[in-house]
């Protein structure tokens, strides 16, 4: 996915989710468009998105980045 032009776009989508702990975002991931761009986390992404519909949260990146033209991110969320 990483060479792929849609994979930026779609990584900053995914963070800016993750950043704003919106868990409907999540849950609207497009799995089609997650599996083609090799996003292996899309379908649990989106299982947790689900899960947690309606509640909300505080959330913080502690780290996002790809080295290796692989991306990491790491996000801690706190119920509110």
């Amino acid at each position: 996915g990483a060479l792929d032009p849609d994979a930026g776009p779609f990584d900053a989508a995914v963070a800016a989710a993750l950043a704003a702990g919106d868990p409907a975002a999540l849950a609207g991931l497009d799995p089609v468009a997650g599996e083609r761009l090799l996003a292996a986390g899309v379908p649990v992404w989106r299982s947790v998105g689900a899960a947690l519909a309606g509640r909300t949260f505080s959330a913080e990146v502690g780290y996002d980045d790809a080295p290796f033209g692989v991306g990491y991110l790491v996000a801690t969320w706190t119920p509110r």
